[in-house]
């Protein structure tokens, strides 16, 4: 549901469309937006929809979420999940949100996408990485249809692959494959 206009949107807007969708049956969203702010209205609303899953961007302005919280992604919900970006090495995209210990790494820079007219563009951004793990989010609830939002987190959070870059940093990248066997075991 499109709330945003160019860059800006409104929270009240966000909202509305948090509950439209729960109207529809929706039980995963993609919240590849952000804010610094706390909203106490948002917070609220997705913590009352708790049967929907909230996957959502570190935000691309280098902060340490400890520092400085971006919302919603530092809501302490069971059903939002915080995702940061990092690229082909296993480095954190430089723009990329840091410093929580739940962040689940995605792939979120030089990511190749599509446009209107037949055209492509190489985009990067925390966003790219939040839509890929609602990808891995929709696969796992594709095969386990009655999965909670808070069980399907749990999912995604404990279903990473630590890779090493070459300056020895660590970080766990989402795995699809051991999503599916985590769910198949929580089943």
């Amino acid at each position: 549901m499109k709330f945003i206009n160019g860059s800006t949107g409104n929270t009240d807007n966000a909202i509305r469309a948090i509950e439209y969708a729960y109207k529809m049956g929706v039980r995963i969203i993609n919240c590849s937006w952000d804010n610094t702010n706390f909203d106490t209205g948002l917070y609220d609303t997705m913590k009352k929809y708790k049967d929907i899953l909230f996957i959502s961007s570190s935000g691309n302005n280098q902060n340490n979420l400890k520092k400085t919280p971006v919302y919603p992604c530092s809501f302490e919900l069971d059903n939002v999940v915080c995702v940061a970006a990092v690229n082909n090495t296993g480095k954190i995209y430089e723009y990329s949100g840091y410093g929580s210990e739940d962040l689940i790494y995605a792939p979120g820079e030089t990511i190749l996408g599509s446009l209107p007219e037949n055209d492509y563009l190489y985009s990067s951004g925390a966003s790219f990485a939040t839509a890929y793990v609602t990808g891995v989010a929709a696969l796992v609830l594709s095969e386990y249809e009655d999965i909670s939002s808070n069980d399907l987190a749990q999912v995604l959070k404990i279903s990473k692959k630590s890779l090493t870059n070459a300056n020895a940093d660590t970080y766990d990248i989402i795995d699809a494959k051991k999503a599916l066997e985590k769910a198949k075991v929580m089943e």
